[in-house]
């Protein structure tokens, strides 16, 4: 492992792979200059995958290294829960770093009073005004303008925390988690070019090989007919992008990595080599809990409400169009059930009965359904939360 007396993790919310053309290249990408360099002089990670398409839960698997299914959540819900394990923050303090700081946007405010896994291992920034309101998380009359002066101003704040934080003689790791939209762009994947300009407001206070950019999740951006996330482990939404300083003298690691090993990664340069990884919509208790199994090539995706199982090949179907997990497939157009391997060409249909068994039987072993009460407790949010988002959207109007 190699010693370093500052490192900064970059992250940003919602951020998809395609959004950098590294991971393939797209008509409506960005040019991306400080991202580039940090691609040619490190090691670019294809196959990474967040333990949950939401913050709240990436975060916790993310500082906790443990995967949802793993802890003791019912829901997820705001409780005072008190996490005693070794976290993240304590690794760095094991790695040698004095001083571990979060800089994020206002709203993430309330984090650290709900779940405990910060404690006094880590100093938390809020900076207000950090991000765009856009999306669902703050409703609005009109379409927002891009505004470059603002957007500048912010990162110029930014860069002035930075330079306060840095201005230490002790050994200091920050995580500095962009917004969803930082402030002067109009929406997701509209602000990669400002995404960049942090990029390179970072490499400019630290070296490039102290410097790692990643997502806590990306969102659906028209998969599936969904542009949000949260609710689906499909690939725009859990695929996400992670770039490390040079490891093991690779450019490019292919392995299928999980986000709960993230720290591992960057804090000790290894990567650890998980029979199955997992992506989990929700706990145990929720009834809109959806569960994607990936190994090798293959995703597997459970959905609780419905018991509907899928299957893809993600090397043949990438964009997860057809799922293989059953031999027969209704046509909706003819009103008839058809064989699967008649219609959709795939060369490995001798294959799929062993790897249908194998998924159901790792979901079986690592499946926990919640408690009676909580599912009850669950039942009634849901079906209070259409009452709860009509108001909110009449509290908007006023």
């Amino acid at each position: 492992m190699k010693e370093r007396k500052v490192f900064i993790l970059v992250s940003k919310d919602a951020l998809c792979k395609d959004y950098l053309h590294h991971y393939g290249e797209k008509p409506f990408q960005f040019k991306t200059p400080n991202i580039d360099e940090l691609v040619d002089k490190g090691t670019l990670f294809t196959n990474y995958y967040c333990a949950a398409p939401s913050t709240v839960m990436a975060f916790y698997s993310m500082c906790t290294g443990m995967f949802a299914h793993d802890t003791d959540f019912q829901m997820y819900e705001r409780i005072n829960f008190q996490y005693k394990g070794d976290t993240a923050f304590t690794m760095m303090k094991d790695c040698g770093y004095e001083e571990a700081h979060i800089v994020w946007d206002e709203d993430w405010g309330f984090l650290p009073e709900y779940f405990d896994y910060f404690r006094d291992d880590v100093s938390i920034h809020n900076i207000e005004g950090f991000r765009e309101r856009v999306s669902f998380h703050k409703r609005i009359e009109g379409a927002v303008k891009n505004d470059n002066h603002q957007a500048y101003l912010t990162l110029n704040r930014i860069k002035d925390k930075l330079i306060n934080l840095l201005d230490t003689e002790k050994s200091i790791f920050i995580w500095l988690h962009l917004p969803h939209v930082v402030r002067g762009r109009t929406g997701y994947g509209s602000d990669i070019d400002m995404f960049d300009e942090y990029v390179g407001m970072v490499r400019s206070l630290v070296p490039d090989d102290c410097i790692a950019i990643t997502a806590d999740h990306g969102n659906l951006n028209g998969q599936k007919n969904k542009l949000a996330y949260g609710f689906d482990p499909y690939e725009k939404a859990v695929h996400i992008p992670l770039i490390t300083p040079r490891i093991n003298d690779s450019s490019k690691i292919d392995t299928n990595l999980s986000s709960i090993d993230l720290f591992r990664v960057i804090l000790k340069n290894e990567v650890p080599l998980r029979n199955f990884i997992y992506s989990d919509t929700a706990y145990r208790a929720q009834k809109s809990r959806k569960l994607a199994i990936i190994k090798d090539n293959y995703k597997y995706i459970y959905t609780k409400r419905t018991g509907e199982e899928e299957l893809y090949d993600l090397q043949y179907d990438p964009e997860e169009h057809f799922s293989i997990m059953q031999d027969k497939w209704f046509d909706v157009d003819r009103k008839l059930y058809v064989e699967s391997k008649e219609e959709y060409y795939y060369p490995f249909w001798d294959k799929l009965p062993a790897l249908r068994e194998m998924f159901q039987q790792e979901r079986k072993r690592i499946w926990r359904n919640g408690d009676l009460k909580v599912v009850i407790k669950s039942n009634i949010k849901d079906k209070l939360r259409p009452i709860y988002d009509k108001y909110i959207r009449w509290i908007g109007k006023i």
